[in-house]
């Protein structure tokens, strides 16, 4: 089986499909790829996500591993 390189960035295109800053996505995903819960995440990293309530939280987790 070969690896192959997406023709797209995730954090982009989570950002497009969900209306949300490229930045905060970025942050979220990385949180996300580090072993960050979401109520950690949504509790604690505020600034890092620009406040970014529950559920948008839990869609680019979903998104992210629907990419993936």
């Amino acid at each position: 089986m070969r690896d192959f390189t997406p023709l797209w960035v995730l954090e982009e295109l989570i950002s497009e499909r969900a209306n949300l800053a490229q930045w905060a996505v970025k942050n979220v995903v990385h949180m996300l790829e580090n072993g960050a819960t979401i109520p950690f995440i949504a509790r604690y990293r505020k600034e890092q996500t620009h406040g970014m309530e529950v559920d948008k939280l839990r869609e680019i987790k979903t998104l992210m591993e629907e990419l993936k």
